[in-house]
């Protein structure tokens, strides 16, 4: 995760990039919209491009991860 990573996170973003990164795999992780947005500096679009890795069953944890995300802007 971090070699796709072209921007400086903080500690809550990257515990929730972790996360993700657990939950989806390395690979899909760095070809993420998440990762994507991040590189590109809009940290709103990429907190919300969590939400596009969820399912009825992981909802919350999305929202959670996204929260965290959010959490030092």
């Amino acid at each position: 995760l971090e070699s796709a990573l072209k921007v400086m996170v903080n500690r809550a973003q990257a515990d929730a990039l972790h996360s993700l990164c657990h939950n989806i795999g390395p690979d899909r992780m760095v070809r993420s919209e998440v990762v994507h947005y991040l590189n590109q500096g809009d940290h709103i679009r990429a907190a919300d491009a969590f939400m596009n890795w969820t399912n009825p069953g992981l909802k919350k944890r999305r929202q959670a991860e996204k929260a965290l995300f959010l959490a030092e802007q």
